[in-house]
């Protein structure tokens, strides 16, 4: 789904593919992109990993075998996790996104307010 997800953005809607363009690579949205590519690559490899472990039993060779464990379980779990160090979601949603969202939030609830205020109630 994230794959297809990519290619119809980069298809379709070149504006907004090519929207971070001019900004340095750390902050341009297809890093962050690619960076959940290379997290679900680690969690599909781990999730292979545990499928084939678990199918040979507790005593398998891949279950008794340290190196196997660290090498397709904790290695792609351990990356899939550290590329959100350097590329944090939340650096890549920009301030005034965020301003107006708490200005618009702000202003509904006081026109809810003002119009609740200067209708007249309904007596039962």
């Amino acid at each position: 789904m994230f794959l297809l997800f990519v290619f119809r953005i980069s298809r379709h809607k070149p504006s907004v593919w090519h929207r971070d363009a001019d900004l340095p690579w750390y902050a341009d949205w297809r890093m962050l992109a690619a960076t959940l590519a290379l997290s679900c690559a680690g969690i599909l490899v781990r999730s292979v990993f545990r499928v084939i472990e678990l199918s040979e039993g507790f005593k398998g060779p891949l279950a008794t075998n340290e190196g196997a464990f660290y090498g397709l379980d904790t290695l792609p779990l351990f990356i899939a996790v550290a590329v959100y160090v350097p590329f944090w979601p939340g650096r890549f949603v920009p301030r005034r996104i965020e301003k107006e969202q708490e200005r618009q939030s702000d202003g509904s609830v006081d026109e809810v307010e003002a119009k609740e205020a200067s209708s007249p109630r309904e007596k039962s």
